[in-house]
C-alpha cells in the first residue's frame, strides 16, 4: 500500500509538554483493510453530516501524500476523537453531536 505516511501514528506533540493521539485516513485504511478512497469519502460524509447540523468540527486535517506513481493525492489527519467518530461507524446526525 502507502509507505510514505505509515510511520505517523505514534504522536504528534502539541502546545505544552503533552501529546495528543494522531493517525492518517491511510494508515487507518490499512489497519482496517478498507480502500483508501472508502475511508476519505466517510471522512467527508462526516464532515458534510457536522456543517449540515452545525455541529461542533471534529479534528480532521487535510494533507497530502505522494502515490506509487508520484500524484499528489489527499489524505486527513486526525486526533482520536475524530478517529472514534470514523472507525465505530456512527451516522447521523445525534452521533456527531
Amino acid at each position: 500500500m502507502i509507505s510514505t505516511l505509515k510511520s505517523i501514528d505514534a504522536s504528534v506533540p502539541t502546545l505544552g509538554s503533552q501529546i495528543t493521539p494522531m493517525t492518517t485516513s491511510l494508515i487507518v485504511a490499512d489497519r482496517f483493510g478498507k480502500q483508501h478512497k472508502n475511508v476519505m469519502q466517510s471522512i467527508n460524509n462526516i464532515i458534510s453530516t457536522l456543517e449540515s447540523i452545525g455541529g461542533d468540527e471534529l479534528n480532521f486535517q487535510p494533507i497530502s501524500y505522494r502515490d506509487k506513481m508520484n500524484r499528489e493525492k489527499p489524505a486527513y489527519t486526525m486526533d482520536r476523537d475524530a478517529f472514534s467518530v470514523l472507525v465505530f461507524g456512527f451516522n447521523g446526525a445525534e452521533a456527531l453531536n
